[in-house]
């Protein structure tokens, strides 16, 4: 068998995998916290990460 020769787009594959498995977590993470989490619950850490760059990150504004 002939060696296989790669080229650089093939390389790119485990990068592509792991930007898609990031961005799927923060969209869950974001759902999550926007839509299952209700003002009666305790602070998210979203919400104690916006709170030290004064942002509202949360359904406790």
């Amino acid at each position: 068998m002939p060696k296989q020769e790669f080229e650089f787009i093939d390389y790119l594959g485990p990068l592509a995998v792991s930007v898609c498995f990031v961005v799927a977590l923060f969209i869950l993470s974001a759902i999550i916290n926007f839509i299952w989490i209700t003002k009666n619950d305790d602070r998210t850490v979203f919400e104690k990460f916006g709170s030290t760059f004064d942002l509202r990150c949360g359904v406790h504004r």
